[in-house]
């Protein structure tokens, strides 16, 4: 019996608590083997659990059951010191000695390290040694547009007539099309583009109709796409997106952003029905004049909570130019609330 998809939470990283690095006793299984986990107690803000002899430690799901100390696990690979497991409800149940991951999961969540961040390529900013705001917010918008992580939602009004097809062959899935050899930006007649087989008819669509035809063998991915295809699956069980990026020439910038879950359902279901999304960003960088940044964001609707922690050196000098920093956050009609403060 495989795993039921249904009572399976999604992947968590497990690091190895000792600093050892992975032990052969895990490291050696296969994907897709179902394990047990026995959670020994905690470590700060991290949960202890002991698999195969070997103690890793875990960022639970929010309101983990306190009486629930053993954990059903199945292995997915990993690297040296840390490893990758599908964490299943409270209380399932593995019958085989090998658990029947789908095609996609394996492709999602299959044995390796986990893919980093993702690179944004912002070409053109670097005219100015500092480009504006307005064309930085421009180029990472279009950046973020080509990374090929909404290639999907990009195909679906494509077919509708909603999106141009160049722009579509701009991201890594299109720019593997045999398509790019023709000159048209005719988008289909959605009336005959209503079902996958019609669709699988378009090139651009190939890939992803060889992907959905796999049997349970080992799919055949393209190899561009395989780390790409697991960023996408981080970013639907995490809702959580993490990019890096250069705005000027020797400035790395590392921006996480997700869509901010409510306490309960109950509070979820509220926010879903006002239509009003909270949206959670951070965004990390070194600075040449005031040192280390650590920017928290918190947005709904037009209201913005700011959050900088600056260097205990540098913290005055930012201090200074808050309410400069205030108004222009005004200026675009955001009601915004700023806690500056040392990151001691």
């Amino acid at each position: 019996m495989g795993v039921d998809a249904l009572s399976a939470l999604g992947p968590i990283q497990g690091r190895a608590a000792t600093g050892a690095g992975v032990g052969s006793s895990v490291s050696d299984l296969a994907a897709g083997t179902p394990v047990s986990g026995q959670i020994m107690g905690r470590a700060g803000a991290e949960t202890v659990v002991r698999i195969r002899g070997q103690d890793f430690l875990f960022q639970l799901p929010q309101r983990w059951p306190s009486n629930v100390d053993q954990l059903s696990l199945v292995y997915l690979g990993g690297g040296k010191d840390e490893a990758k497991f599908l964490l299943l409800q409270p209380g399932a149940t593995q019958n085989s000695a090998t658990a029947s991951l789908s095609v996609l999961g394996r492709v999602l969540f299959g044995s390796g390290p986990a893919v980093g961040p993702t690179a944004l390529s912002l070409s053109g900013v670097y005219a100015n040694s500092q480009p504006a705001a307005s064309t930085l917010a421009a180029k990472l918008q279009g950046a973020v547009e080509d990374s090929g992580i909404f290639y999907e939602g990009h195909l679906q009004a494509w077919a509708q007539g909603n999106y141009p097809l160049q722009r579509l062959l701009q991201e890594p899935q299109g720019r593997l099309s045999p398509i790019l050899g023709q000159k048209t930006d005719q988008p289909p007649n959605p009336a005959a583009a209503t079902s996958p087989s019609a669709l699988a008819s378009v090139p651009a669509l190939q890939v992803y109709a060889q992907v959905a035809a796999q049997s349970a063998g080992a799919p055949s991915i393209p190899a561009p796409l395989q780390a790409l295809l697991q960023q996408q699956g981080q970013v639907l069980q995490q809702q959580q997106l993490t990019w890096t990026f250069s705005p000027w020439p020797g400035q790395s910038v590392f921006w996480t952003i997700g869509k901010r879950r409510g306490e309960d359902e109950q509070e979820e279901a509220a926010r879903d029905e006002q239509g009003v999304a909270t949206w959670d960003s951070r965004v990390q960088l070194d600075l040449p004049a005031l040192g280390h940044l650590d920017a928290r964001l918190r947005l709904q609707g037009d209201r913005l909570a700011l959050r900088l922690r600056f260097d205990p050196e540098t913290l005055g000098i930012a201090q200074e130019h808050l309410a400069a920093l205030h108004e222009a956050l005004r200026a675009y009609g955001l009601d915004t609330q700023i806690v500056a403060e040392s990151d001691e």
